[in-house]
């Protein structure tokens, strides 16, 4: 059978959902790769560090 049969609907963890997404996007090539990518040396801002540790 060459008919694909959707999957029974089933709650997706969110995180699964977002690397189907990104894996998609990334086959696609629909989104072009930041030019810079924030990494944990260099936080977007001084505070995100307080935030997680109150």
């Amino acid at each position: 059978m060459s008919v694909e049969t959707p999957e029974p609907q089933q709650p997706v963890d969110p995180i699964v959902a977002y690397l189907r997404l990104l894996e998609k996007i990334t086959r696609e090539k629909i989104w072009p790769p930041p030019k810079k990518i924030p990494t944990e040396l260099e936080p977007e801002s001084e505070n995100s560090e307080d935030d997680e540790n109150p």
